[in-house]
């Protein structure tokens, strides 16, 4: 008796363990209509081909725009335009969403990308995250507001301290 209770507490623990039961999966239930960056917190997205992701879900106007991050690192960084809006999706290293940032500027409009910014009061954020006008002219660009990644949480942090002059690393 005490070998098949124990035998069916492992086969539990393995799999309450399983990230796929953490909680829905993908864009499952998800609309244009849904505040789809709370509701994706808490979902298990698991690594996939995107064209097979995209024909589950033709209904969210799905393009992948990539992603960064590396095995040892705390967290997986994936943008994706949904809807027509881009979206920032950080992941732990079990692919469970921790953080979504949604942009501000419409994604016709704008892009995110990764700048070296520095504030009017001389802070600097080699890492930031802006969401650059499509008809910006030549860096430095003046921003407002930045985003950084607070790597122990896994979360996004809004810096809004006056006017930052951010060089993009890509154009």
């Amino acid at each position: 008796m005490l070998r098949i209770t124990k035998t069916f507490l492992v086969m539990l623990f393995a799999v309450a363990g399983t990230p796929g039961l953490a909680g829905e999966v993908k864009f499952d239930g998800i609309s244009c209509q849904s505040d789809i960056a709370k509701a994706l917190i808490g979902r298990y997205m698991p690594n996939e081909a995107i064209f097979k992701t995209k024909a589950k879900y033709p209904n969210l106007r799905l393009t992948y725009l990539g992603g960064f991050g590396m095995p040892e690192d705390p967290y997986f960084l994936g943008t994706w335009v949904i809807c027509g809006t881009e979206y920032l999706i950080l992941e732990n290293p079990s692919s469970i969403v921790q953080d979504v940032l949604k942009s501000p500027i419409p994604y016709t409009s704008a892009r995110s990308t990764f700048a070296d910014c520095t504030a009017e009061k001389g802070q600097r954020w080699p890492m930031a995250i802006i969401f650059q006008p499509i008809t910006a002219g030549k860096p430095p660009l003046l921003v407002q507001k930045i985003w950084e990644i607070d790597e122990s949480k896994i979360k996004f942090r809004s810096v809004s301290d006056g006017n930052f002059s951010c060089k993009p690393w890509l154009k």
